[in-house]
């Protein structure tokens, strides 16, 4: 009983620290490939897809909070002058699976809030003659953490947008894409590598 009682509060005060060592708190960023979909973005190559800012909070050790604010830019096949540039922020709780000490599997179902598109030339100068705005989107997000101790580590992504476009400013009249007669439906996944830091 004794060897029990032993190896009970050892295995106690080994999980107390590595709980201690486990980070609550991240911020981030990544890049890797966007591949986008939908009627809209038929003739849109894929193209860079940028995590300007990951961050998220850890309540427990299975749920959290998560905020990303992502940019793409790809290249458009009608035209050698333009590009598009499609950007938007997501919020939503975020989901822990703790495969070993050194590997998380996180789910993070989002809301896409302010979906934003925009014309830029070769050089990324942005042309405000033409903004396009989206409606909220969903996002399916997904990533393989390599550690959850303090300090740098490095991410697996992949993600899944779906949303639609709402509206075109054309300089200083808004339309409708419904007005247009526009296709609306965009998609668009994303796959790539990331770094982090578990504070």
């Amino acid at each position: 009983m004794r060897k029990l009682t032993i190896i009970f509060i050892l295995s106690a005060i080994s999980a107390t620290g590595l709980f201690a060592q486990e980070s609550k708190f991240y911020l981030g960023i990544s890049t890797g490939l966007a591949i986008p979909g939908g009627k809209s973005m038929v003739n849109i190559k894929d193209g860079l897809n940028l995590g300007v800012m990951h961050a998220g909070y850890r309540f427990t050790n299975e749920i959290g909070v998560s905020v990303n604010l992502v940019s793409s830019v790809h290249e458009i096949e009608t035209t050698d002058d333009l590009n598009v540039a499609i950007g938007y922020l997501g919020i939503g709780p975020e989901f822990y699976a703790t495969i070993n000490d050194f590997l998380v599997y996180e789910l993070k179902p989002q809301v896409a809030l302010g979906l934003l598109g925009q014309y830029s030339d070769k050089d990324g100068e942005l042309y405000d003659e033409a903004k396009f705005k989206g409606s909220p989107g969903f996002i399916i997000a997904n990533s393989l953490v390599f550690g959850v101790s303090k300090g740098f580590k490095l991410s697996l992504n992949f993600d899944y947008l779906r949303s639609k476009w709402k509206e075109v400013t054309l300089g200083e009249e808004t339309l409708t894409f419904d007005e247009l007669g526009w296709d609306d439906e965009l998609s668009k996944i994303s796959v790539g590598l990331g770094l982090r830091y578990n504070f």
